[in-house]
């Protein structure tokens, strides 16, 4: 056989054998106890007030600082609770913030959650609100691994676990202009008219803006398991209805369903905006394909040591995170050496207490620590015993 022969006849066994599969394990199907589509209703608008008791709820069985709660008793303690308990709602009686999940969507169909939202008018006393940030955050933490050979950043050499991430993107503009059915199919803020000529031309009438890498890229969206957030001004629309949208981009691999956090905050996004803004959104549900109340968020719980991942992630100590919590990142991917400077630095003596140092009391360590040569401040903050390798 000659080569030009033997070329084309390799080829066409590669072109035979080159795609065994069709990829479509990674294509989470609809999972009927949830919906794919999902309307939530309305939500009020959170004060900036209400966004500091908010942001003290936590996941570690204490109730949050006296004077934080809302009605001074409460024993919640955590923001899930928070969302659900009635005494959070503004004067309507709508829920300052929502958490829930979404099933993949059937071939063809785009999946997603909507809500709605209007500011109210202002009191004879009081000012008017003139601007909100509308926020969401899917499930649960991403970061890029470092794989310099030679420069790595060591925060980021252990990697994430993909395979637990979803991503939302986010769209808001006014009711009026929205062409989505609620609870039926997502819609968009697009119009179309036509001009003098009779050409057809489309106007985009949504609201929000997030600004991309490039100058004057102003519809960018955040990506896996990313914080997304944009401000909507509001001034001189009071008692005018507008619409979120938030399109299911991907659903995690591991479930196949996407839990998510959303609320409206009174104010610009300025300095609110990171992984820890909303908390605890990768969610268990404890009434899968039950109805809530009218108004009302399903029960969840909060995964197991999510919170203290999400918290390794605000204070940029995933890799300590990961090797204390192996099960709860991408072990498998992880180089051999990404633990390394980890236990030298918190177990010098190799005594097998790298954790208990790591997850102790900053104040009461302080005289170990300078003894060993320890110079990092522990982090018991995003320790968890469920998880600990």
């Amino acid at each position: 056989m000659s080569n030009k022969n033997t070329l084309l006849f390799l080829s066409a066994v590669f072109v035979l054998t080159g795609c065994d599969r069709k990829g479509t394990d990674y294509l989470p199907q609809a999972i009927g106890d949830y919906p794919s589509v999902l309307d939530v209703g309305s939500l009020g608008i959170m004060t900036k007030d209400q966004y500091e008791v908010f942001k003290q709820m936590r996941f570690d069985g204490q109730a949050p600082p006296d004077g934080l709660t809302s009605d001074g008793e409460s024993s919640i303690v955590s923001p899930v609770e928070w969302c659900r308990d009635p005494a959070n709602r503004d004067a309507d009686g709508n829920p300052l913030c929502y958490y829930g999940q979404l099933s993949g969507s059937v071939s063809g169909v785009r999946g997603g959650a909507t809500y709605t939202f209007s500011v109210p008018r202002a009191a004879d006393s009081g000012d008017q609100i003139t601007e909100v940030c509308v926020i969401v955050d899917a499930e649960s933490v991403f970061w890029n691994q470092s794989i310099s050979p030679t420069e790595r950043e060591e925060d980021y050499a252990y990697p994430d676990f993909p395979n637990d991430d979803g991503d939302l993107d986010l769209f808001v503009g006014m009711t009026s202009y929205y062409t989505g059915s609620p609870g039926v199919e997502l819609g968009d803020f697009k119009g179309f008219y036509t001009d003098s000529r009779g050409r057809q031309l489309e106007v985009e009438y949504g609201e929000c803006q997030q600004a991309g890498a490039r100058l004057g890229f102003n519809t960018a969206h955040a990506g896996r398991a990313s914080v997304e957030a944009c401000p909507i001004e509001v001034g001189n629309r009071s008692d005018v209805p507008f619409t979120v949208v938030l399109d299911t981009f991907s659903v995690p691999l591991d479930d196949g369903v996407l839990a998510f956090g959303t609320m409206v905050v009174e104010g610009d996004c300025r300095g609110i905006i990171d992984e820890c803004t909303i908390r605890g959104e990768a969610l268990i549900a404890t009434e899968a394909g039950t109805e809530p109340a009218e108004g009302e968020s399903p029960a969840y719980d909060t995964r197991i040591c999510t919170p203290e991942l999400e918290e390794a992630a605000c204070v940029g100590v995933q890799r300590d995170f990961c090797c204390l919590h192996p099960s709860m990142c991408w072990a498998e991917k992880a180089p051999e050496d990404a633990c390394d400077l980890f236990f030298a630095e918190w177990d010098p003596n190799k005594d097998g207490r790298a954790r208990e140092r790591y997850c102790s009391d900053p104040d009461s360590t302080v005289s170990e620590r300078s003894d060993l040569g320890i110079e990092s401040d522990p982090h018991p903050e995003v320790c968890c015993e469920a998880a600990a390798g």
